[in-house]
């Protein structure tokens, strides 16, 4: 009988030291690659804004970033957090996004052993039969 490795592939990748070989602190079973991606992502986009405040001269988002820079910080960890900690669906935050793009992606599309049925301006309905006895 083979072994079933279903189990080890479902593991997430995570990384528990930085490179130097310190153990990262408070994290203690590890950092999940995704959620740096996604942090990684979130700073970026809040990078993106602050250049475009610079560029475009929008004084309220200048002064944001100059005064409030640790609290966007803090606000962009604690919404990926959140992101990560809720389950949706039974879902990881990432698969379920997928699995929702997925289904708006084929909302109104119907399928019949795998190939694709258009739809009919005519509503289905079905009638009951009766059947009679055989004389």
């Amino acid at each position: 009988m083979e072994y079933n490795y279903s189990r080890e592939f479902k593991q997430p990748n995570k990384i528990y030291s930085f490179p130097n070989g310190t153990p990262i602190p408070f994290v203690t079973n590890g950092l999940r690659l995704e959620h740096i991606i996604v942090f990684g992502v979130f700073i970026v986009l809040i990078g993106v804004i602050g250049v475009i405040s610079l560029v475009t001269d929008i004084n309220f988002i200048q002064s944001m970033f100059k005064n409030g820079w640790m609290l966007i910080l803090a606000a962009t960890g604690v919404a990926v957090w959140t992101l990560f900690s809720l389950k949706w669906d039974n879902k990881s935050f990432i698969n379920y996004v997928l699995d929702r793009g997925k289904y708006y992606k084929s909302k109104n599309k119907r399928y019949e052993h795998e190939l694709l049925v258009p739809f009919y301006k005519e509503c289905v309905s079905y009638e009951k039969k009766s059947f009679q006895k055989k004389r």
